[in-house]
């Protein structure tokens, strides 16, 4: 797992380093600026980016919300704790997660520990939307065989389903080839194309 640091201090690097080790994330970087993490961003997969306000270009707010938003990555943004409530408003709906500072070791393991279960759930439930997405994709497709089927021929639905699904059978292949060869026409019965 891939991380961008946006942070001023020298510091700042060898802390991360050690927190994010616990959590097998250490493969880092440091950068000064939210633009040139942007531009990190869109050149390599990061997982997630913790930014240390203020960066050099801007205070981070703006930017955490962009990153958080266009790029699917995790984000932390480490605020002074007297505007924690400002930021934390600010960004309330864009996901990005918001940590106090000054904050002890713990709490910061803590938090990025947190960030890191939540994007794992958030990608598992992309993959799964998209799993339902592609299934959802290929049913329209048997589908509108189907109904050229009973169009064609005047079939039921259950004859046409039938012919599919024993065409696959026959032929070792799928309901979604034999739908998509009967669909462009290139269907033979009987025999692999």
């Amino acid at each position: 797992m891939k991380v961008i640091l946006v942070s001023n201090s020298s510091n700042a690097l060898p802390l991360f380093k050690e927190i994010l080790k616990g959590l097998n994330l250490t493969n880092i970087i440091q950068l000064s600026s939210i633009n040139e993490a942007k531009q990190k961003l869109r050149q390599e997969k990061y997982d997630y980016v913790i930014i240390q306000a203020p960066a050099s270009d801007e205070f981070g707010t703006r930017g955490a919300k962009e990153i958080a938003i266009s790029q699917n990555v995790g984000v932390i943004l480490l605020v002074k704790s007297s505007i924690y409530d400002q930021v934390l408003y600010q960004v309330r709906e864009s996901g990005v997660f918001v940590v106090a500072m000054p904050s002890t070791k713990q709490v910061l393991y803590q938090s990025i520990n947190f960030m890191v279960i939540h994007q794992e759930k958030v990608k598992a439930l992309e993959n799964e939307i998209q799993k339902h997405k592609k299934k959802l994709q290929d049913e329209k497709i048997i589908m509108r065989a189907k109904l050229m089927l009973v169009e064609q021929y005047s079939w039921s639905e259950e004859r046409a389903h039938k012919f599919i699904e024993k065409s696959a059978m026959d032929q070792s292949r799928t309901k979604l080839q034999i739908a998509r060869e009967l669909l462009e026409g290139n269907f033979r019965e009987g025999g692999k194309n």
